[in-house]
């Protein structure tokens, strides 16, 4: 009878070895690093874009896109020989920052602005919305995201401006 007693305690002994194994020296990666990362590049970028001058009357990033959803009174020299709307000189200056980081980094990412009202946006004013190229707004970010708001102040109201970068999960 001891033996018997003997050889259930050394079968619960290996079983709590396998538990410890298993999900505590086998346990996956913590991502915390990670995924702080990335909650200050999506802040970072986001911040420095919104107060990046451009050669459209010396505007900022950010008075272009208030502009873009409020109604686009603002007219910008363009490459060609036609003027730009507000909204398409800050496509392009936004597209060409992030051509030379996220697209290169093979980031996925979606950048929005539209007025905010009663917690989502305003279906009334036009929504500008950037995604890599070749995706929709529907196709990006199929796995964790890191999102950074800010609120800036227009005349229809108050602009959220929104920059979400996809995660790499799998690293």
């Amino acid at each position: 009878m001891e033996i018997m007693g003997l050889t259930i305690v050394i079968i619960l002994m290996i079983l709590g070895m396998l538990f410890v194994v298993r999900f505590v020296i086998l346990k996956p990666k913590n991502n915390l690093k990670q995924s702080y990362a990335d909650t200050v590049l999506a802040a970072n970028l986001k911040n420095s874009l919104l107060l990046f001058s451009t050669q459209c009357n010396n505007r900022r990033i950010q008075d272009l896109l208030a502009d873009c959803v409020s109604g686009n009174i603002i007219t910008c020299p363009s490459f060609g020989a036609v003027p730009s709307t507000s909204c398409t000189y800050a496509e392009s200056r936004i597209r060409e920052i992030f051509d030379k980081t996220l697209d290169r980094w093979n980031r996925e990412y979606l950048f929005e602005a539209c007025i905010w009202r009663g917690g989502s946006c305003d279906a009334s004013s036009l929504p500008f919305i950037l995604a890599p190229p070749g995706l929709t707004e529907s196709d990006v970010c199929n796995q964790e995201i890191e999102s950074k708001f800010s609120p800036v102040q227009t005349e229809k109201g108050i602009m959220k401006v929104t920059l979400q970068i996809c995660t790499n999960v799998d690293s």
